[in-house]
């Protein structure tokens, strides 16, 4: 039985799954030359398909399945120019959306005070189901196939699935951290990324969720960035909304994941201008020490400022997951966060007792493995007819 797996998101990538074994993990960019390639670049008429597919030579597989972010978002705009040049107006309308976290209910209160100067509208990430469409058809002409809006799961099981403890039939405990994931509760709390996350994993059984954050600071700074006169952070409310679904606590913020902080500062230091360079300030981070602790200030140094705050945030998330856990003593890290080599090494001297295993693949790229393997186990376990979850 052939899966392949392909992550829609950045970092594209496609991943060939055979009878529980991973063959191949291929990054489109790779092939096009082209760092952070996007499928959002595809078009029907010219560009329609995926080069690695291609110059691989890829056969039909008995099933695919899709990795997406699920590209749901809640579009604010100004139609009212007096709500921007109204000072008082303004900041009043900046103090009523920072007051609490933009639950679907707390936005509905907002509409009705401000509805006359703002439009609202609702993108609910069709894109994803056109590119799957057009992958599927112009590779193998294929109209079944298996999408839904997940990412951090798929990081979990890719990375507990390439971790020594799964060869060795141990439980783990996987941390997900990244810049932003999946928008996985849209409905009730809109624009919310999925950025820290911890499951249990267990041989056979699927990753189970425990705890995760959710940011939806993407959606407010595009607010904020509409009110040039007010300061950046004018329209983020910092004070969590903490609530228990479904068992598993889910903590929603307006702050920046580590990885979104890092990859701020690569446009604030010049590394880049659209927040692709955050490898290149982990890097900038090893030569030197912090401000705090030279009072130098420099590229250097506020790199490594930013390194030692979001170690600190780390190993809190560590932490609470270890406690949660007590009996395991395996972690596995992935997310694009886990790419911070010199902070994953950190971890080793914070929590002396567990071992730690960084997955191979923590970028998006490795959400196809994840896909195609959480697949194929879920077929092995439950054997149904042909999947099409599209609609």
């Amino acid at each position: 039985m052939r899966i392949i797996g392909i992550n829609i998101s950045h970092d594209t990538s496609v991943a060939e799954v055979e009878n529980g074994e991973l063959k191949y993990c291929h990054d489109e960019a790779r092939f096009r030359r082209h760092k952070f390639w996007d499928p959002d670049k595809l078009d029907a008429q010219h560009d329609k398909g995926l080069q690695c597919i291609d110059q691989s030579n890829i056969q039909e597989p008995d099933h695919l399945i899709f990795a997406t972010f699920h590209r749901a978002n809640l579009i604010w705009s100004i139609d009212d120019p007096q709500l921007i040049e109204d000072r008082l107006l303004a900041e009043q309308f900046a103090k009523d959306v920072s007051a609490e976290q933009l639950t679907r209910e707390r936005i509905e209160f907002l509409m009705e005070t401000y509805g006359k100067y703002v439009d609202l509208s609702d993108d609910l990430g069709d894109r994803d189901f056109e590119i799957a469409d057009m992958l599927a058809g112009y590779h193998w002409n294929l109209e079944n196939y298996h999408c839904e809006p997940e990412h951090h799961f798929y990081h979990a099981e890719c990375g507990y699935h390439l971790s020594p403890y799964y060869k060795n039939n141990e439980d783990a405990i996987a941390i997900v951290w990244d810049g932003g994931g999946a928008m996985r509760y849209h409905d009730e709390y809109p624009s919310y990324q999925e950025t820290d996350s911890v499951y249990l994993c267990k041989p056979g059984m699927e990753p189970e969720l425990q705890y995760q954050k959710l940011s939806n600071h993407r959606m407010v700074s595009d607010i904020g960035w509409q009110f040039p006169n007010m300061a950046f952070d004018a329209f983020h409310c910092m004070e969590p909304l903490v609530v228990n679904k479904d068992g598993v606590e889910l903590e929603f913020t307006s702050a920046p994941s580590s990885g979104m902080n890092f990859s701020q500062m690569s446009v604030a230091l010049g590394c880049d201008e659209i927040g692709t360079g955050a490898g290149k300030v982990m890097g900038l981070a090893s030569y030197a020490k912090s401000i705090s602790e030279t009072g130098v200030f420099n590229n250097f140094s506020v790199a490594q400022e930013l390194e030692e705050k979001t170690l600190a945030e780390s190993i809190k998330t560590i932490q609470m997951a270890v406690d949660a856990n007590p009996d395991c003593k395996n972690i596995v890290l992935s997310g694009g966060y886990s790419l911070n080599c010199t902070n994953n090494y950190k971890y080793l001297d914070a929590f002396p007792e567990h071992q730690f295993f960084v997955d191979p693949m923590p970028h998006d790229g490795g959400t196809a493995a994840g896909a195609a393997l959480w697949f194929e186990r879920t077929l092995v376990a439950n054997p149904p007819g042909e999947q099409n979850d599209k609609d």
